[in-house]
């Protein structure tokens, strides 16, 4: 993993690594129809809590990550667990456990530590 976190769930982060992105709430500019662009706030802790569930849009702008955007790939309901992926490569999981979400993310062009093949989920 590149970024790990644990939060808490009233979304207090508990733990997290040195660089990780965080979990923020803002307005997202959402590109219209017409062209224009119209402001929809995006909890992130929200919208990865609803993940876990199996929610693949749990904000209008989609599942964001530190202000980025994740595409929901996979759900494992007896494990309330997610898999999301990036477009620009690597991806995270999210966990639901009894008292708040375990956060990891990868990315392609990061090597592991241990055999120094690309991260993957």
């Amino acid at each position: 993993m590149k970024h790990a976190a644990i939060y808490g769930d009233d979304g207090t982060a508990w733990s997290v690594s040195s660089d990780w992105p965080g979990l923020t709430e803002y307005q997202h500019p959402m590109q219209q129809d017409d062209g224009s662009t119209r402001n929809v706030l995006v909890n992130e802790f929200k919208g990865l809590l609803s993940v876990t569930s199996g929610n693949a849009m749990p904000t209008e702008a989609g599942v964001r990550l530190g202000n980025e955007r994740y595409i929901f790939k996979e759900h494992e309901p007896a494990m309330q667990m997610a898999q999301l992926e990036r477009q620009e490569g690597g991806g995270a999981v999210v966990m639901k456990t009894k008292k708040g979400l375990i956060i990891g993310i990868w990315l392609e062009s990061e090597q592991m530590f241990e055999d120094n093949r690309p991260q993957g989920p």
